[in-house]
């Protein structure tokens, strides 16, 4: 029963009459290409905000957000989405739901 979940794909290989034509040809195998694409390390680059893609900051007003008090905001907000780490082995830890008062309790 464990081993029902799991599934395997091999692919076979291709027939001689087509390993010929993809020599005569010069094809090269661009899935492979792909999966080397999908697999780099280091930081995800979409993930990086970069100094062009910051929105511009416009003072108006005396009142209005600077840019100091903008980078100070996204700063506390990283903080606050960093404190609910993960629990280290991995599991997914639900919130209970709040329970939903009726009309009649509400009154």
């Amino acid at each position: 029963m464990s081993g029902r979940g799991k599934v395997g794909f091999s692919k076979p290989a291709d027939p001689s009459f087509i390993r010929q034509l993809k020599a005569q040809y010069g094809y090269k195998d661009t899935a492979s290409q792909l999966e080397d694409k999908m697999r780099r390390d280091g930081p995800d680059e979409d993930n990086v905000d970069k100094d062009e893609e910051r929105p511009v900051v416009v003072v108006l007003k005396s009142g209005d957000l600077t840019q100091e008090e903008a980078d100070k905001l996204a700063e506390q907000q990283n903080l606050k989405e960093g404190e609910e780490e993960p629990p280290p082995d991995g599991r997914i830890m639900f919130k209970k739901p709040s329970k939903k008062r009726t009309s009649e309790e509400a009154e």
